[in-house]
């Protein structure tokens, strides 16, 4: 399957050299894939192949600003009206353009502010602030404001002159850094041989959607909670993998997102800690762009990040987006996505918390790393939001030494846990 990234794909993939097992040939596809049984051991398959990349040169997202955003400004008195309409706790926004005295406008062209008519100064209001981005993706209308929202997402101030104050007029930052075409060329992925030069240890926990359900929108939380660690020749990988529906016959994900926390060694550094996702396509390992990679400051854990991820359809089949953003300073620090322009899937299958463990030869270390947790909050099929433990049923579980996972579920949300931790040399 050859994919398109925008600008143009990363062929990031990773030259593993299976010795004795053989390159695990992809079969036909499937959207069911088969029960697997429980506390199974480390196979190279299931899109296990580490995201290692090379990031000399490659600076850290900064914050969107300007026209990067979207900012819907409404009364409370009508955001108040429009929750639980077809969905609880959900607002379903559906007004024209005049509405906010735009005229001749449309989604492509529309202002950075929108601010509905007829707001009075000491009117309560309720303000929602994505990217530009999210709000062209999932615009149900092009000519007009069609979108649904948890009412969480929006931000509650007692007058608009409160907002103001509080969130002057940003500009567009022209010198925000994004992945240029040579920047993703360099971006290259290190050869490895798995069998000889790394031992891999794994641990996953899997939630798999029932029947019927065809998952378009999947939206979280993820939060580096807790890193220790001494010596050199180690990676730590704690993810919310997100399967897509087309498997093998052996029932191996195809297409695959991960939300990824890596946590590098301590050599040349402390060992930093990246927020990043990365998509497999048949395998192949793509760094999507065009944003960067978050940087984790270690003083600043535990720290949570919202994730939300979108399958396209229709017109838009095939092109998968994420959004990732702070929830302390509410900064939206990246967009990412990946145009899969053959084959493409439809829909989400499976979500899973993983932590991965790859140890070099000749390593030293000690480490303790924990993400936790990472939370799946809501998750949309057509224009219908569901709570995911309502969609996605606990599937089965693998284990193995160093790295550990648990989960829970409480309110419809999906918890899992991802731990790493030990000392020793390999």
């Amino acid at each position: 399957m050859n994919g398109t990234i925008g600008m143009r794909a990363l062929s990031a993939l990773l030259a593993v050299l299976l010795v004795s097992a053989g390159v695990v040939s992809v079969v036909s596809a499937t959207n069911n894939p088969q029960a697997e049984p429980h506390n199974t051991t480390f196979r190279l398959v299931d899109n296990v192949q580490p995201p290692l990349f090379d990031w000399s040169g490659v600076e850290p997202a900064s914050p969107m600003t300007g026209s990067d955003l979207t900012t819907i400004i409404l009364s409370e008195a009508y955001v108040t009206k429009q929750v639980g309409l077809q969905s609880p706790g959900i607002v379903e926004l559906s007004l024209p353009f005049s509405a906010f005295g735009e005229s001749d406008c449309s989604v492509e062209k529309s202002p950075d502010y929108l601010i509905q008519v007829g707001i009075a100064e000491d009117d309560p209001v309720m303000v929602l602030t994505i990217p530009d981005t999210m709000f062209r993706s999932l615009n149900d209308d092009p000519n007009r404001i069609d979108l649904s929202f948890p009412l969480e997402y929006f931000s509650h101030y007692t007058d608009i002159s409160t907002y103001y104050r509080q969130h002057p007029e940003n500009t567009a930052d022209n010198s925000r850094f994004k992945l240029s075409d040579s920047d993703l060329d360099a971006i290259n992925s290190l050869e490895v041989n798995i069998e000889r030069d790394v031992q891999p240890y794994l641990s996953r926990v899997r939630f798999m959607a029932d029947s019927g359900n065809e998952i378009t929108y999947l939206t979280g939380k993820i939060r580096p909670y807790y890193y220790s660690n001494s010596g050199a020749r180690y990676t730590i990988f704690q993810e919310r993998e997100i399967n897509l529906n087309r498997f093998d016959a052996s029932g191996e994900p195809l297409d695959t997102i991960e939300i990824v926390v890596e946590y590098e060694d301590a050599l040349p550094g402390v060992g930093n800690i990246k927020l990043y996702p990365v998509v497999y396509d048949e395998g192949s390992l793509i760094y999507p762009g065009p944003d960067p990679y978050i940087d984790v400051s270690r003083s600043s854990l535990p720290h949570e990040y919202n994730y939300y991820v979108s399958i396209g359809s229709g017109s838009t089949l095939g092109k998968y987006e994420i959004w990732l953003q702070d929830t302390t300073t509410e900064e939206w620090l990246g967009y990412y996505y990946y145009d899969d322009d053959s084959d493409p899937s439809q829909f989400i299958k499976r979500s899973v918390g993983s932590s991965e463990l790859f140890l070099w030869d000749s390593s030293t270390f000690s480490f303790d790393a924990r993400t936790s947790p990472i939370m799946d909050e809501w998750c949309r099929q057509g224009s219908t939001w569901n709570r995911p433990a309502d969609v996605f049923s606990y599937y089965d579980r693998q284990y193995d030494s160093y790295v550990s996972t648990s989960y829970s579920t409480g309110s419809g949300i999906i918890y899992t846990h991802t731990y790493c931790s030990g000392s020793g040399s390999s």
